[in-house]
């Protein structure tokens, strides 16, 4: 199940999601509604497999780009609850096909860091890379289809004021 939306650079809070614990107490229980907006942008930013940060950044320069684009400074000290809080959105949020992409990405990143960690090379190290190099269009094709796979998976389940569903061809957009 899709947990709030992504239009443009915005993250769109609606009052059904923002019923889910842990929003509801981080909304409802801090006085400052637009650093508790600000937690659940960090939460949504650094989780859902279609946020632009997902999309460019391995895990930990992730969490670096979006505490200085939300809090404005890279080592902004988060509240302790905020690990239970990414918990709970992934427990809501993640289907299996989400899962795999995340870790199919983080497993490209670990590609990208030994080629990029790859200095002297032996034989043995000169052949793994070949057969590596050989496959990574295979697993590059598998990402991109894996990714539609969850951006269609994402858009199946919305449904708009009402409770009639968008349709495949429409686009949500911020009124």
């Amino acid at each position: 199940m899709p947990i709030f939306d992504i239009v443009g650079d915005k993250v769109i809070l609606k009052a059904e999601e923002l019923a889910y614990e842990p929003f509801r107490s981080i909304y409802n229980n801090m006085e400052d509604k637009v650093l508790a907006q600000k937690y659940i942008e960090y939460i949504v930013w650094m989780n859902k497999p279609t946020s632009r940060y997902v999309k460019a950044y391995p895990p930990l320069d992730r969490e670096r780009v979006v505490k200085l684009d939300l809090f404005g400074d890279a080592k902004y000290k988060l509240p302790d609850e905020m690990i239970e809080w990414e918990r709970k959105y992934n427990e809501l949020s993640q289907t299996p096909a989400s899962r795999l992409l995340r870790s199919t990405r983080n497993k490209v990143e670990d590609v990208i860091k030994f080629f990029n960690s790859s200095a002297y090379l032996d034989t043995a190290d000169a052949l793994k890379i070949v057969s590596t190099l050989s496959k990574i269009g295979d697993v590059a094709e598998s990402l991109r289809k894996l990714e539609a796979e969850v951006l269609v998976e994402e858009n199946t389940s919305k449904t708009t004021r009402g409770g009639y569903e968008i349709g495949r061809y429409e686009i949500p957009v911020k009124k």
